[in-house]
């Protein structure tokens, strides 16, 4: 079984691709706080995951496009 994503694996995919997730999420939504808010909502659901797909970039995409159009 794989270990659980730490608080360090996160926080490396928050500085690696935060940024542009964000410049993403503000694309598909009104608003800065509504952007902020999916990405952070995107990042505190991985901590409960076991691991990310090989691919995280897209993963991580996918997951705040679809936050964005849950909004």
């Amino acid at each position: 079984m794989a270990a659980k994503l730490t608080y360090e694996d996160v926080q490396d995919l928050y500085r690696r691709y935060g940024p542009a997730l964000l410049a993403y999420a503000a694309s598909l939504l009104p608003d800065r706080g509504s952007s902020e808010d999916v990405l952070h909502q995107v990042f505190l659901s991985l901590l409960g995951k076991d691991e990310l797909p090989a691919e995280a970039r897209p993963y991580l995409f996918r997951a705040v496009r679809n936050r964005a159009l849950n909004l």
